[in-house]
């Protein structure tokens, strides 16, 4: 896909399935969280092809998906599924054809404040949220958790759910299939 690029904090790559990709270096201190669904497949090694391309093909499809870099320059804010929130797309569910969706969660500006949300339901298959910054408290009818920068939750399809004690800083990333 083109000349190398950077991947910094923040940014968002989708590699769609058959796509070729390589790493040319990574920091010490570089932290990457991937999702791969089917978390079951191949991965081979050509020795043939020389990377990165020349050719930048935007439009491609493997697979019938696009690849996908986001950076948060790009982010545009619009209310969020949760109330109270604001997010920014990354793109992933226009590149997936609704397969999947990747977004940015986050407190909006400043003195718009919110400290909880009404009960939450959603009814992807899989809703995995990572936490990137800040903190909340996560509540469900069987338990009540505490949760910080670098935990993570799935709430089953269906299963009512609140967030309270939402600080400030806080910010989500949020991936449903």
């Amino acid at each position: 896909q083109g000349p190398p690029f950077r991947l910094t904090a923040g940014a968002c790559v989708i590699q769609p399935p058959l796509i070729r990709h390589r790493v040319l270096r990574a920091s010490s201190d570089l932290e990457v969280i991937e999702l791969g669904v089917p978390a079951e497949h191949m991965t081979t090694i050509d020795h043939d092809l020389t990377l990165p391309t020349s050719a930048h093909l935007p439009k491609r499809r493997f697979s019938g998906q696009a690849f996908v870099h986001f950076t948060p320059s790009q982010a545009v804010w619009a209310p969020a599924r949760i109330p109270g929130l604001a997010a920014c797309d990354t793109g992933v569910a226009a590149a997936t054809l609704g397969k999947a969706s990747v977004s940015i969660v986050a407190h909006p500006a400043v003195g718009d404040r919110v400290t909880s949300t009404p009960r939450l339901r959603h009814s992807a298959d899989i809703l995995f949220t990572f936490v990137l910054d800040g903190s909340l408290t996560l509540s469900t009818p069987s338990r009540t958790d505490s949760l910080a920068a670098g935990d993570a939750f799935l709430v089953p399809a269906g299963m009512p759910s609140s967030l309270c004690d939402l600080s400030g800083d806080l910010q989500l990333l949020e991936v449903a299939l």
